[in-house]
C-alpha cells in the first residue's frame, strides 16, 4: 500500500487560471478606471500625429488577491484589457493590409498607419495625415458626457461600436473626447444592421465669401514692409469663430452692439480677419496694409476698442506685439486678444511683459487667460500668396537649406498649414474676471459643438500646451 505523505507546512499551491474571452459581443460595462473630464491626461491625438498609441504606455500591475471575489475583479480587468489589446492589433493589421485609412478605421488606426508609411516617404505620410484631417474636419462631432447605460457592442467588419438601443446612436469603442466624452460616430440602421455615419460639415460661412476663384483671378499684394514668406499665414475662420462670445461680452460691456465694436488687427497679410469677422457679425474691423511699426512710431495709431490680432511669428515680432498691447492696455484699458504659439507663455519676455504695470496697487493688471481649441487650429496662406510662398522655399532649398515638399490642402481660402500648436492669449483688463466667469458657465451645459476651451492660469492648460511642442 502506498501511503500518500502530508509534509508538515507544505501546502498545494492554487493553479492561476487564465481568464476566458469571449468572442461573444456584450453589454459593455463602464470602466470604472477611465479618466474623468478632469484628468489632465486628455485624448489630445487630434494635435499629433506620431502620439503614442493609448495603452501602449506601461501599465502598473494589479495587487496580488487574496480572496475569491478579489480575484474575480482582477480577472475581470485582466480580461478586458486583453480584449482592448487584441483589437488594436486588429486594426493595425486591417490598416496595413488595406494600404489605407477606412471609414471605420479608429484614429488610433490611422495614427499608426501613418507612422508605417512615414518608413516609405514623407509624401506618403503627409499624404495620409491630411485625408486624417480632413475627414475629421468634413464631419460632425457629437459627444455624450457622463456614463453610457445599455449600450451594445456590435462588430462592423474588425471594428466595435457602441449601440444605443433606446437612441439608435452609435459611439466610438476606442475615441474619446478632450474631456473623455464618448464620441458618437453616427446612428444605428436596425433594419439593415449597418452605421449611418454623421453628415457633413457645411462650409463655413466665411470660406463661402472666399470660394468660387482661381488663382489667377486674384491681384498679388504688394506690402510697403519687409516680410518673411513663412509669415504669409492668416487666422482660420474657426480661431475667429471661438473668440466671438468673448467679443459679444466686450462689446456689451462697452455699450455697443456686435456691428459697432471697432476691431484693430495691426498686421496685415491679405485682409483675412476683417473678412472672418465680418462674416460673423463684427463689421467694423481695422487692418490695413501698411506699416505697423511705422504708424506705432509716427503715434498715428487708430481709435479701437479691442485689438485682435495673429502677429508674424518670426524674429521678434510677437514680443513686440505683446508689449504693445500690455500698453495699450495700461494707457488706454484696451483689452487685446492674440492668436500665438502655445510656447509663448514659457518664454522669458511673457510674464514681465504682461504684468510689469501690475505693481501699480491701484490698478493692477491681471495675468491673461487662454482660450484653447479641442482641435489643432489651421492657418491659410493667402491664394496670391501661394506661389510666392513655393518660390521662395524652392530658391532656400536651392541654396542648400532644408526643403521638404509636402502634399497640402488647397481651398477656396488658399493653402493650409499647421505650422505651430496655437491658441488665443487674452488681455482683457477690467472685464477679465466677468468674461471668464461667462465662458466657463457657457461651458457647464455640456461640450456639445462647443470646440474651444479656457484655461485661467498656464497650469489648467492641458500638457501638450504647457510644453508648446
Amino acid at each position: 500500500m502506498i501511503e500518500s505523505r502530508k509534509r508538515k507546512g507544505e501546502t498545494k499551491p492554487l493553479a492561476k487560471k487564465e481568464p476566458k474571452i469571449s468572442k461573444e459581443v456584450s453589454v459593455i460595462e463602464e470602466d470604472s478606471d477611465a479618466p474623468t473630464g478632469r484628468d489632465e491626461a486628455r485624448d489630445m491625438s487630434v494635435f499629433d500625429s506620431d502620439a503614442d498609441e493609448p495603452g501602449e504606455e506601461e501599465r502598473r500591475p494589479s495587487a496580488p488577491s487574496n480572496g475569491a471575489a478579489r480575484l474575480g475583479k482582477a480577472a475581470r480587468k485582466k480580461a478586458r484589457k486583453a480584449a482592448k489589446q487584441q483589437e488594436r492589433l486588429k486594426e493595425r493589421e486591417l490598416a496595413s493590409a488595406s494600404g489605407q485609412p477606412s471609414s471605420n478605421t479608429s484614429a488610433t488606426s490611422r495614427r499608426q498607419l501613418a507612422k508605417h508609411s512615414s518608413e516609405e516617404g514623407p509624401e506618403v505620410a503627409d499624404m495620409v495625415e491630411n485625408d486624417a484631417v480632413n475627414e475629421r474636419e468634413e464631419m460632425e462631432t457629437e459627444l455624450h458626457s457622463g456614463a453610457l447605460d445599455g449600450v451594445k457592442g456590435v462588430m462592423l467588419g474588425e471594428d466595435l461600436v457602441l449601440v444605443d438601443p433606446k437612441t439608435k446612436r452609435v459611439y466610438s469603442s476606442t475615441q474619446r473626447g478632450p474631456a473623455d466624452e464618448h464620441i458618437c460616430i453616427g446612428t444605428w440602421d436596425e433594419e439593415g444592421k449597418t452605421l449611418i455615419p454623421l453628415p457633413r460639415k457645411p462650409k463655413p460661412a466665411t470660406e463661402a465669401l472666399a470660394g468660387g476663384g482661381s488663382l489667377q483671378d486674384l491681384e498679388p499684394i504688394k506690402h510697403p514692409f519687409e516680410v518673411d514668406v513663412d509669415d504669409h499665414c492668416e487666422t482660420s475662420p474657426e480661431a475667429h469663430k471661438d473668440i466671438v462670445g468673448v467679443l459679444g461680452q466686450i462689446a456689451l460691456g462697452l455699450g455697443k452692439a456686435p456691428e459697432e465694436l471697432v476691431i484693430y488687427d495691426p498686421f496685415y497679410c491679405a485682409g483675412g480677419s476683417k473678412r472672418n469677422l465680418g462674416a460673423l457679425g463684427f463689421g467694423n474691423v481695422i487692418n490695413r496694409c501698411e506699416d505697423f511699426y511705422a504708424v506705432e512710431a509716427a503715434g498715428e495709431i487708430p481709435e479701437h476698442d479691442v485689438v485682435v490680432t495673429n502677429p508674424p511669428y518670426s524674429g521678434e515680432h510677437m514680443e513686440h506685439a505683446l508689449k504693445f498691447c500690455a500698453r495699450n492696455q495700461v494707457q488706454h484699458g484696451r483689452p487685446w486678444l492674440m492668436l500665438l504659439p502655445s510656447y509663448v507663455h514659457q518664454k522669458p519676455y511673457y510674464v514681465p511683459t504682461v504684468t510689469r504695470e501690475a505693481e501699480q496697487p491701484h490698478d493692477p493688471v491681471p495675468e491673461p487667460f487662454f482660450i484653447y481649441p479641442t482641435k489643432r487650429y489651421c492657418y491659410w496662406i493667402p491664394k496670391p500668396l501661394i506661389k510666392v510662398v513655393a518660390s521662395a522655399r524652392s530658391r532656400q532649398h536651392e541654396d542648400g537649406a532644408q526643403f521638404r515638399k509636402k502634399r497640402t490642402h488647397k481651398g477656396p481660402l488658399g493653402e493650409r498649414t499647421s505650422p505651430f500648436i496655437s491658441m488665443w492669449f487674452c488681455g482683457l483688463g477690467s472685464q477679465q474676471r466677468s468674461i471668464a466667469q461667462w465662458f466657463q458657465k457657457q461651458k457647464r451645459g455640456g461640450y456639445g459643438a462647443k470646440p474651444c476651451m479656457i484655461a485661467l492660469t498656464a497650469k489648467q492648460l492641458p500638457p501638450l500646451f504647457q510644453s508648446g511642442i
